[in-house]
């Protein structure tokens, strides 16, 4: 799909590509201002944004009101021309719901800050597909941890704010999603091979910056790679993995208690497979 028209969809369809991000994380501090080649984790997300010629005036950094104080995200946003958004901290449904509200959109791709590889190309299949029916929430399987991106029907992020157990849960959004009651769309891609599916390019310890920064430096500081190059270049280096997966999620743990109403008196868990994601 070209990008003029991925943009008349993002437009007539009111849709926001909002980068979800904090500054503050509990196990690599600053991560998204962390510099890989020049540019912060963030910057590159950005560019890589505006290399594929998103619309600007969809794409929303959405991060805390812990942040507002913090002229990285200032800069940042006023260097690109991007629109910032200050919410809850920790109330991730709130941050989104005010954010779109504020902005008007009624459909939000979410894009997570410390991701800077996200698959961009995937991104716009996902966008097509979504919007070809009524769904309340698409997401992608077949693709490594630190390439996917989700989009959220506003209206259905209400109905779990409105219906969850603890919305400061809600920083595990995708959990609230994954039940047969919403309509959901499912992009599939298995281009690759299955150890790849298990590596993961998204950013939580000093051990991943180092990944990322090896992969680019390996590539001449190319900031730009697909999921083609970041297969190869991880087989070179020796990146691809044997772990696996979880089967299900528990719907409540010491970290989180992803419920609505109405699982009050259930304790299953929710099935992976039926979601096509292991």
């Amino acid at each position: 799909m070209s990008n003029k028209n991925i943009n008349k969809i993002i437009k007539k369809k009111k849709l926001g590509l909002f980068i979800v991000a904090k500054s503050s994380s509990k196990r690599l501090r600053n991560k998204i201002e962390s510099k890989i080649s020049g540019y912060s984790l963030l910057e590159i997300l950005i560019k890589r944004l505006l290399n594929k010629n998103f619309d600007k005036k969809a794409i929303v950094l959405c991060t805390s009101i812990k942040d507002k104080k913090n002229n990285f995200f200032k800069k940042i946003c006023k260097k690109y021309k991007i629109r910032i958004y200050y919410g809850s901290d920790q109330n991730i449904f709130e941050r989104i719901i005010n954010c779109s509200r504020l902005f008007k959109f009624n459909h939000i791709t979410r894009i997570t800050g410390d991701n800077p590889f996200t698959d961009l190309d995937d991104m716009k299949k996902l966008i097509k597909g979504y919007f070809k029916k009524d769904y309340d929430y698409g997401f992608m399987t077949g693709v490594s941890d630190g390439l996917k991106s989700e989009i959220f029907n506003i209206k259905t992020l209400i109905y779990c704010k409105k219906n969850s157990v603890d919305e400061n849960s809600s920083e595990y959004l995708t959990y609230f999603f994954l039940r047969k009651i919403f309509k959901i769309y499912n992009l599939k891609n298995y281009d690759f091979k299955r150890n790849f599916l298990k590596t993961s390019f998204t950013v939580d310890y000093k051990k991943d910056l180092k990944k990322i920064k090896k992969i680019i430096i390996h590539n001449n500081n190319n900031i730009f790679l697909n999921k083609k190059n970041l297969m190869n270049t991880s087989l070179r280096l020796g990146f691809l993995t044997n772990k696996k997966k979880p089967k299900t999620i528990k719907l409540v743990t010491a970290k989180y208690n992803v419920r609505l109403n109405t699982d009050l008196k259930s304790t299953k868990t929710i099935n992976l497979k039926e979601f096509s994601i292991v």
